[in-house]
């Protein structure tokens, strides 16, 4: 008896011509909302980042990526929940799609006063108040026309209620609040 561990194995492939015949078994994978919500959060870490310059470019580039997570994540849970509605959330997309289809640039920076903290210290003197920087929503008549057919009123009247000239963290952070799990589970 031949010694099998000495014996190669033969082994038979199909051609390539029958593999077509027959198919190729497709094994195909989606993204979860977990890493969805993952990427979201990752962007927007970056966008908080950057929010700290003035240069339109440093904020552009990452607010453009959170945007698209967030639209991203807005999609998924409509087809496969969990469903995020209201009205920021329709800003949200309204200003995504200005920004990703015509590259407007959405946002302005501006100085706005800080919370002073007023010490008594014997001597007579005025302060002028501290300002910081904060990134501000631009109007909707500030952000180019939509692409012919891409306008949606509701969203636009979203943007302009719930986005147009309010922080624009504000919005980002209460899709984040959406996201965060619930002290439950």
């Amino acid at each position: 008896m031949p010694d099998e561990a000495a014996e190669p194995q033969i082994v038979h492939v199909p051609s390539l011509v029958h593999e077509r015949q027959i198919g190729t078994p497709k094994v195909t994978t989606s993204a979860t909302w977990t890493w969805l919500v993952e990427g979201y959060c990752l962007a927007l870490d970056r966008l908080r980042e950057a929010v700290g310059q003035r240069d339109p470019k440093e904020t552009f580039i990452p607010l453009f990526e959170t945007l698209n997570w967030a639209v991203g994540l807005l999609d998924y849970g409509k087809r496969r929940g969990p469903s995020l509605d209201g009205g920021v959330l329709l800003g949200l997309r309204c200003v995504r799609n200005r920004v990703h289809h015509q590259w407007a640039d959405a946002i302005e920076p501006r100085d706005v006063p800080f919370a002073q903290v007023v010490q008594a210290t014997g001597r007579s003197r005025v302060v002028p108040p501290a300002v910081v920087l904060d990134w501000f929503w631009k109007p909707l008549d500030l952000l180019p026309d939509p692409d012919q057919g891409r306008s949606s009123r509701a969203q636009d009247k979203a943007y302009s209620k719930h986005l147009a000239e309010q922080p624009v963290r504000l919005a980002l952070e209460h899709l984040e609040s959406l996201l965060a799990p619930s002290p439950e589970g």
